[in-house]
C-alpha cells in the first residue's frame, strides 16, 4: 500500500493508507490534497458503491464541543445545496475516531491544472466567457438559497469530460477555518488572492462578494495571474485598480473591471445582471472550444439521492427552505455570541447538568429565542408559508427541535394553526380547492393530529375532480427572470401538478434562444392535457422518447421569445 504524502497531518491521522477502511463503510482510495482547511481523500464508499471524497477537518475541532457544533450547523446548512453543477455535501461525520465532512467525488481536471498545461498558461476569452455563464447558473441558484461560496477559485472549478463545469466545496472553507478560529488554531491559513475587500478586512460577506471572486477567477484565466499576486496583497485588494488586459476586448475589460470594484455597491448586484453583460461582449455564450488537455477519468454517473450522508445530522424531510431560515438564524446567534462574548468554551460542570436534565444550554436558548423572534415576525406579516426560504412554519419547527415544551413556541404553534385554517377557508369559498388541499397538506406535515385540518381536508378532498393531475416542468427559454415562477403559480392555482421550474437546455447547456413556446410529453392526449392546451393556448405534441429534464415529469413546457402571446401573460 502506497503512504501518504509528507506534509503535516494530525498525529491520529499517520496511519492513513491506500486501502485504509474506516466506519465499516469508506475505503480510502487515493492520495490525500489540502481543501478547504482540511485533508481531502478519495475513497470508495461500500455501501453505495460509488466513489466520493471526504474532507477531514482538523481534531482539534473534533475535540472542542463548541467549535464541533458551530462547523456541524453550517454543514448542515450546506446539505440544501442541490445543483447539477455544484459537487453535493451529504453531511458531517462525528461519531467515529474521525470527524470528516462527506462530498460528492467530481471526475475530471480542475482549471487550475488546465489553465497550467495551456501554452501561454491562460485561456482565451470565448473559453473564459462560457466558464463564467455555467458558474454563474450554479451561483445563482445558490443564492436564491442565500448561501455564498466564499472561496470561488480556479482550483475549485471542475471541468468533466463531457465539458461541464461543476463547483467544489461549495461554502466549505469558511465554516472550517471559523471553526479553527474558535480553537485558536494558528494553522489557518488561507490564499486570499481572489478575496474581496470586504472578505479581507473581516466583514460581512454578500452575493457581490462572490461575484467580486468571480471576476477574480476569470482574470486570472485570461491573464494567467490574479489580479493582485505581489507586494503587499492584502493592500493591493484594498485600493490598488487591477490593470486592464493589453490582448483582451474593451467589453471584457469592462466586465472585470466592474466586477472587481472595491465598493460592493458598484459591482454588479446579481447574477443575472454579470450575465447580461457578459453576453454584449459579441462572443457566442453557448458555444466553446474548450477542451480537456488530458484524459480524465470516467464522468461520474447520477446516482439517486439516498440521503445515508445524512442520517447522523438530520431528517430528511427537512426542506431547502429550512437550511436558508436557519442560515439567516445562525448568522444571528453568532452576532450575539460576539455582542455578548461568549466565545469562550463552555464550562465542564454546566455542560454536563445540560446533558443530565436534557433542557437546553445557554447557547440553544439564545437560538430558541431567535428563531421565536423571527417566527413572530412572520406570522404579523402573514408569512406563514412564503418566501420558501424563510417562513413562519419553517422556524416554528426548528425551533420544536430545541426545545418542544416552550410555553412561548406552543402559544405561537396554536396562532399559525389559526391563521391556516382560516386561509383554507378562505380559497375553499373562492373556487381554489385544489390549493386550498395543497396548503392544509403542507400543514399537517407539522400538525399531523390537529382534528380541524384533517376534517377539512376530507371535505376538500369531496369537493376535487377524480382524476390524476398532470405533472408537468416549466423550462425557460425566454432569458427572461421570473416567467416560469409565474407560470407555475397560475397553473398550480388549477390543479397542475408542477415538479420543476430552471432554465431549458440543449445539450447540457443553457439556452435561452427559443423562438416558439411549445408543450411536448409522453402522455395520451386526454381530457387533463386538453385542459392544459387550453390554459395556455398552445398544442401539444406527444412523442414516444420524450424525456424531460426532471425525471418526474411527463410533460414539458417550454416558455419561448413568444412568451406573452400565451394566455396566462397577455395583458
Amino acid at each position: 500500500m502506497e503512504k501518504i504524502p509528507n506534509f503535516p497531518l494530525d498525529p491520529s491521522l499517520k496511519n492513513l493508507q491506500m486501502g485504509y477502511r474506516f466506519d465499516d463503510r469508506f475505503e480510502i482510495s487515493g492520495k490525500p490534497v489540502r481543501r478547504s482547511h482540511c485533508f481531502a481523500f478519495k475513497v470508495n464508499d461500500l455501501q453505495e458503491n460509488q466513489p466520493k471524497v471526504v474532507l477531514l477537518f482538523p481534531q482539534r475541532i473534533k475535540r472542542d464541543p463548541e467549535a464541533l457544533r458551530y462547523l456541524t450547523e453550517q454543514i448542515l446548512v450546506l446539505t440544501a445545496l442541490d445543483h447539477a453543477q455544484i459537487a453535493r455535501i451529504y453531511g458531517i461525520h462525528t461519531n467515529g475516531p474521525l470527524g470528516y465532512i462527506e462530498t460528492e467525488y467530481v471526475a475530471g481536471n480542475t482549471l487550475k491544472t488546465l489553465k497550467l498545461k495551456k501554452e501561454q498558461q491562460r485561456f482565451n476569452e470565448e473559453e473564459v466567457r462560457w466558464i463564467a455563464g455555467q458558474t454563474l447558473d450554479a451561483l445563482e441558484y445558490a443564492h436564491n438559497l442565500n448561501i455564498l461560496h466564499r472561496d470561488l477559485k480556479p482550483a475549485n472549478i471542475i471541468l468533466t469530460a463531457e465539458q461541464k463545469i461543476h463547483l467544489i466545496d461549495f461554502g466549505l472553507s469558511e465554516p472550517v477555518r471559523q471553526a479553527m478560529n474558535l480553537v485558536q488554531d494558528a494553522t489557518a491559513s488561507t490564499i486570499i488572492l481572489y478575496w474581496s475587500p470586504e472578505q479581507v478586512q473581516g466583514k460581512a460577506l454578500t452575493v457581490q462578494s462572490d461575484l467580486y471572486t468571480l471576476g477574480a477567477v476569470m482574470y486570472d484565466l485570461l491573464n494567467g495571474k490574479p489580479p493582485f499576486f505581489t507586494g503587499d496583497v492584502y493592500n493591493n485588494i484594498l485600493y490598488k485598480e487591477p490593470e486592464p488586459i493589453a490582448h483582451c476586448s474593451g467589453f471584457m475589460n469592462d466586465v472585470l473591471l466592474k466586477a472587481l470594484a472595491k465598493k460592493p455597491e458598484e459591482r454588479f448586484q446579481n447574477c443575472q445582471e454579470m450575465r447580461q453583460a457578459l453576453e454584449k461582449t459579441g462572443i457566442s455564450y453557448f458555444s466553446s472550444s474548450l477542451k480537456m488537455e488530458d484524459k480524465a477519468p470516467p464522468a461520474r454517473e447520477k446516482k439517486k439521492k439516498t440521503g445515508r450522508g445524512l442520517r447522523t445530522l438530520l431528517k430528511p424531510q427537512i426542506r431547502y427552505g429550512l437550511m436558508s431560515a436557519l442560515l439567516i438564524v445562525l448568522l444571528t446567534v453568532m452576532i450575539s455570541r460576539l455582542q455578548f462574548g461568549t466565545h469562550d468554551a463552555p464550562q465542564a460542570d454546566s455542560s454536563a447538568v445540560d446533558r443530565q436534565t436534557g433542557r437546553p444550554d445557554s447557547f440553544q436558548v439564545k437560538m430558541l429565542n431567535a428563531l421565536l423572534d423571527q417566527a413572530q415576525e412572520k406570522i404579523a406579516r402573514k408569512q406563514i408559508l412564503s418566501p420558501p426560504q424563510n417562513n413562519a412554519m419553517f422556524l416554528l419547527q426548528q425551533a420544536q427541535k430545541i426545545d418542544p415544551h416552550n410555553h412561548r413556541l406552543k402559544s405561537l404553534q396554536n396562532e399559525v394553526k389559526s391563521a391556516l385554517r382560516q386561509q383554507v377557508y378562505l380559497l375553499s369559498t373562492s373556487g381554489r380547492q385544489v390549493q386550498g388541499l395543497e396548503l392544509l397538506n403542507n400543514a399537517l406535515k407539522f400538525f399531523p393530529d390537529d382534528s380541524l385540518m384533517l376534517r377539512l381536508k376530507n371535505e376538500l378532498f369531496g369537493q376535487l375532480p377524480r382524476q390524476m393531475p398532470l405533472k408537468v416542468e416549466i423550462l425557460n427559454g425566454a432569458g427572461v427572470s421570473g416567467i416560469a415562477h409565474r407560470l407555475s403559480r397560475f397553473l398550480q392555482n388549477r390543479g397542475v401538478v408542477v415538479v420543476n421550474t430552471e432554465n431549458f437546455r440543449t445539450d447540457g447547456r443553457v439556452n435561452w434562444n427559443v423562438p416558439n413556446s411549445f408543450i411536448k410529453g409522453n402522455l395520451p392526449e386526454n381530457e387533463a392535457v386538453k385542459k392544459l392546451e387550453e390554459l395556455l393556448g398552445l398544442n401539444y405534441r406527444q412523442e414516444a422518447s420524450f424525456k424531460g429534464q426532471n425525471p418526474a415529469a411527463r410533460i414539458s413546457i417550454v416558455l419561448g421569445k413568444d412568451y406573452q402571446t400565451l394566455k396566462p401573460f397577455r395583458k
